[in-house]
């Protein structure tokens, strides 16, 4: 959707689809302002994945949101709510720390 012509021809699918009944329309990686447009005139309920904020509903996939995915992943509409990767794996490093050290399990975590 970047030039006239290709904005033309994604208001023109998004139309036929919507004409055929469909439940839903996702709409990815697509500058916001076409995807406001769809949105406005097609009867189907839009989910936006990049597409900004004029969409009926979005999705940001949930390992991404929570930060399990590798930091070198940076696309544009990713924002990342925790840093889970890094707790994680402290987590795991102090599991097995504890294993080698003989420290887990003690007799608290013992039946």
């Amino acid at each position: 959707g970047e030039t006239p012509k290709e904005a033309k021809k994604l208001f023109s699918d998004a139309k036929a689809l919507d004409d055929t009944g469909i439940q839903t329309l996702i709409l990815e990686c697509i500058p916001a302002k076409i995807a406001r447009e769809i949105t406005k005139q097609i009867k189907t309920p839009t989910i936006g994945i990049g597409a900004g904020k004029y969409c009926n509903g979005q999705i940001l996939v949930f390992q991404d949101l929570i930060g399990l995915t590798d930091e070198k992943f940076q696309p544009k509409f990713l924002k990342r709510y925790l840093d889970a990767q890094t707790i994680i794996k402290q987590a795991v490093d102090d599991f097995k720390n504890e294993i080698e050290n003989n420290i887990f399990p003690d007799e608290e975590h013992s039946y």
